[in-house]
């Protein structure tokens, strides 16, 4: 269930990028496709033109205009797992990314938020949740019997 109150049914990938490039920095985020064409093979031209549904900053570079819940310095993203929580008929009920943001830590995404185009002032562009740590990667583990499912990361040294 999106945002607004539509389902989705569809395809996601989840991109992402930002930090140290030539002439500059950017804005770390993490971007959400509907990649429904593509995975359907549906016949278009180019499955991903005009895909993109929104976005969540993981961070801003220093010097910019820090947007609201992110941290105001250079990262780089280096790992995305995903985890999506099913009801008991199958439907999806919750969908979150973790990104693993170095030198910060570990940001959640629930990418049902993460729909957000257009983006409006009142839009929240920050990741949903953050703990600072040194990690390197990142993994989903189901476990089921404790009422639901759970994520966990794998630190770095």
């Amino acid at each position: 269930m999106l945002p607004d109150g539509t389902p989705f049914a569809g395809d996601i990938l989840l991109v992402a990028g930002g930090g140290a490039v030539v002439g500059g920095q950017l804005s770390a985020k993490l971007e959400v496709y509907d990649v429904t064409a593509c995975t359907k093979h549906v016949a278009v031209a180019n499955c991903l033109d005009g895909t993109l549904k929104g976005h969540k900053l993981l961070s801003t570079p220093t010097g910019f205009h820090r947007s609201r819940a992110c941290h105001q310095r250079t990262v780089v993203p280096l790992q995305v797992a995903a985890l999506a929580s099913r009801d008991s008929t199958g439907v999806a009920t919750e969908a979150v990314a973790y990104v693993v943001v170095s030198p910060v830590g570990l940001e959640a995404v629930d990418i049902r938020k993460a729909f957000n185009f257009p983006i409006t002032a009142n839009t929240s562009l920050g990741p949903d949740g953050t703990v600072l740590g040194d990690f390197l990667d990142v993994a989903v583990v189901k476990e089921h019997g404790r009422g639901g499912w759970d994520a966990r990361a794998v630190c770095g040294p």
